[in-house]
């Protein structure tokens, strides 16, 4: 759990949910790349591994490209393998497109897979790593348009940093994407608007200039300068959401630094950051987490952050963190301004609120040697993607073989045995 100074870079994933894995439907990995620019070009690798519950897995990737949002299946091209169970099938984008390629990927299998792409830049030590998001868990159960979709981490024009917001269109047919921005006191600067076609993908990319710093920027400008805040995706049909950080240069020496994760439904009450950690205060320096909240309600809500430690009990002597956050606002805690917290603080964080929120915790240590920032999705019981309201419990079966009930029938012991599974998943 630890980086130092010995490490190149790092980065972070999200585990996946069953209740996601269960839908088996197709995921998407909203951004993939080999574009060029400040210290070369990205690379993307992506990784499938089949968790399900047969033998072998057909598993197709198929990549549509940005086009300026204008995309259709005949412009994609895609690439097969099947797949032993638990196992895992890399490639590199580099190896199938030319440099300069930008675009998404759709991936769809007969069994349950789990993805992810880690995208890097050895120019410039860069790394960030998305988990592939699963089309029904965002949507399925959103009936009718709009559809949304949060992202709490957004930072525009602030200390270096350029944002990128990629956005795939799930569906096939057009579909409008909005872009909302909100700060941290309500404020609403002008969104942003794209049409997208069938399978087409997007992105919104909002570079930052060193010298337009403390608000040095044209007043005409949106989002407004030094913006550190959140964002509301909506659209007319389901879309998968991919928010880059990237800091290529800035006015201070922590440059090279890179974070994405995906924008998700999941707002709820009650959610979990796994893993938390605090450096030390008086250098600056270590493992440093900040958990960001963006509150996308029409009244304020207070959120509450718990601090749990190893050992697996809340850490009463290192008490909590409560945060007043406006409507339509965001809010964070920051580890470091926590002085109950020992340095070096490793654990984890329950975090609350009155009302439904989104949150996303950031981990970053300067000392590492390139990249050594990570962000991730915080967890409500159905996973990181999905509401509450949006999952649908289903037990697990039993394995084959085992012996459900032992019941008496006209004087004689009846076993019952699990044969198998239906098509919902319940024993036979």
């Amino acid at each position: 759990p630890y980086t130092t100074a010995a490490d190149t870079s790092v980065s972070g994933y999200n585990s996946v949910s069953g209740r996601e894995v269960g839908f088996q439907d197709e995921m998407y990995l909203p951004i993939v790349q080999t574009n060029c620019g400040p210290g070369g070009c990205w690379d993307t690798a992506i990784r499938v591994s089949n968790v399900g519950l047969f033998e072998n897995a057909a598993a197709t990737i198929r990549f549509f490209p940005s086009d300026d949002g204008s995309g259709s299946l005949q412009t994609g091209f895609q690439v097969e393998a099947l797949l032993g169970l638990g196992e895992t099938w890399t490639i590199n984008l580099s190896e199938l497109v030319p440099e300069g390629w930008v675009g998404s990927a759709q991936i769809f299998s007969d069994d349950q897979v789990v993805a992810i792409a880690d995208r890097f830049k050895a120019g410039t030590d860069m790394w960030i790593t998305n988990t592939a998001s699963n089309a029904a868990a965002e949507s399925e159960y959103q009936f009718g348009a709009p559809y949304v979709l949060f992202a709490p981490d957004v930072r525009l024009d602030y200390n270096g940093w350029n944002t990128g917001i990629n956005v795939a269109n799930t569906v096939n047919m057009e579909n409008q994407v909005n872009i909302q921005y909100f700060g941290n006191n309500g404020n609403a600067p002008q969104g942003q608007s794209q049409r997208l076609a069938a399978q087409g993908m997007t992105y919104f990319y909002n570079p930052s200039d060193p010298s337009e710093d403390d608000c040095n920027q044209p007043a005409d400008q949106v989002p407004t300068c030094d913006f550190v805040g959140g964002a509301v995706i909506i659209s007319t049909s389901p879309v998968a959401v991919a928010v880059d950080g990237v800091k290529y240069f800035g006015n201070d020496e922590n440059v090279g630094q890179a974070f994405s994760y995906a924008a998700t439904a999941n707002v709820y009450e009650f959610q979990a950051a796994p893993l938390v950690q605090k450096g030390t205060a008086s250098t600056g320096m270590g493992d440093t987490s900040g958990i960001n909240f963006l509150n996308p309600n029409a009244e304020a809500t207070f959120v509450s952050v718990d601090w749990v430690n190893p050992s697996g009990f809340q850490a009463d002597n290192f008490g909590d963190s409560v945060v007043w956050v406006p409507a339509y606002s965001t809010g964070f805690v920051y580890t470091m301004f926590q002085i109950n917290l020992p340095n070096g603080f490793t654990g984890s964080a329950i975090v609350t609120s009155e009302l439904p929120i989104a949150a996303t915790t950031a981990n970053v240590n300067y000392a590492v040697n390139g990249d050594g920032t990570a962000i991730w999705n915080l967890y409500n019981p159905c996973g990181f993607f999905r509401q509450l309201g949006d999952c649908v419990f289903v037990p697990e079966p039993e394995p084959l073989g085992t012996k459900i009930i032992d019941t008496e029938v006209e004087g004689a012991l009846v076993c019952v045995y699990n044969a198998g599974v239906d098509q919902d998943g319940k024993p036979t």
